[in-house]
């Protein structure tokens, strides 16, 4: 069924069948909600950037199914960020050319998360085995990885805590930039695994742990107090 969103602030419920969710202006997303329930859903938000509501952005919930949620344009919204929840089932979320007001939640499910430029606000990805790619953009709060056994590479900076959790996951970090920040793959407190973990800048007084599990960790460039 294609639904067309035109108005701000609606609570759109999509059916059970494979829905087209289409945003009709960058205005109509703000403080406007999504439940797209079971099917293989396309929800797709084009936004213009300038306009920002004081009520926040929207929050898509994909729900059930293998839902394709594509973004690009968000501004920071004033009042909370874009919440982007893929729910069950392995959904792809991609995100381009946003200002950093966008919270990513993979949900459960093999989920493929793609961040191509601009910034999202805090990421995490949920259960089942995850690919997430950073590309030219960047992380700016946090990243939560999964129970499963998780790839995640950014080529964009990562300038949070990142928590690694259960399962042998693959990190690859081009930079891992902010001071005092946390890489946690401490199997004591997020399930173990054996994971493999290379970093190219680690941060002036940032710290990775590696406790528990057969990790390899690597790093090329290591800032003061790293």
């Amino acid at each position: 069924m294609a639904i067309l969103i035109t108005s701000p602030g609606l609570v759109t419920t999509g059916t059970e069948g494979a829905d087209e969710i289409l945003f009709g202006s960058s205005v109509a997303a703000n403080g406007s909600v999504v439940n797209a329930l079971a099917g293989n859903d396309t929800i797709t938000l084009t936004a213009a950037g300038a306009t920002i509501s004081s009520v926040g952005g929207p929050s898509i919930n994909g729900m059930g199914g293998a839902d394709v949620i594509s973004v690009s344009g968000l501004p920071d919204f004033s009042a909370g960020v874009a919440a982007l929840n893929g729910g069950a089932g392995g959904d792809t979320i991609t995100v381009s050319n946003a200002s950093g007001g966008v919270a990513v939640n993979g949900g459960d499910g093999n989920d493929l998360i793609n961040v191509l430029s601009g910034s999202v606000e805090s990421l995490n990805v949920g259960g089942g085995s995850d690919t997430v790619n950073i590309a030219t953009g960047s992380v700016v709060s946090a990243v939560t990885l999964g129970a499963g056994a998780d790839y995640f590479s950014a080529f964009g900076d990562v300038a949070g805590n990142l928590v690694a959790g259960g399962g042998a996951d693959t990190i690859t970090l081009a930079s891992f930039s902010k001071s005092g920040a946390i890489l946690n793959a401490d199997s004591s407190a997020n399930g173990g695994g054996a994971d493999s973990i290379s970093v190219g800048i680690l941060g002036a007084n940032a710290d990775i742990k590696g406790k528990g599990g057969s990790d390899t960790i690597s790093v090329t460039t290591i800032g003061s107090g790293a």
